[in-house]
């Protein structure tokens, strides 16, 4: 999997234009992660640059909730929350659909 595969596979033409539709919610040391809403059947899209992908979110709220569900069940540190929620507002339950084929 490269960046410019991913990309096409969530709907974008180039890995500039699927970062410009996204936004980083969560930055690690190794990895950043993003929420994106595509125009593809993936609907909200949480993804980071290892290409771990979860998807299939009806709104924003609820790919937070997974990506808060994530933070616990991946032992990530609170600091790394980026989103414009405030962690503790968000609700954590995991609503999407975890990719085990794309890397």
């Amino acid at each position: 999997m490269n960046h410019l595969n991913f990309a096409n596979h969530l709907g974008f033409d180039t890995w500039d234009k699927l970062l410009e539709a996204s936004e980083c919610i969560a930055f690690e040391r190794d990895r950043v992660w993003y929420i994106t809403q595509t125009n593809t059947w993936y609907k909200w899209v949480v993804w980071n640059t290892e290409y771990d992908m979860f998807y299939n979110h009806e709104t924003r709220q609820d790919a937070l909730s997974s990506m808060k569900w994530l933070f616990d069940k991946l032992h990530i540190d609170l600091t790394a929350w980026r989103a414009q929620e405030p962690f503790d507002a968000v609700h954590a339950e995991f609503l999407g659909i975890i990719n085990t084929r794309l890397s």
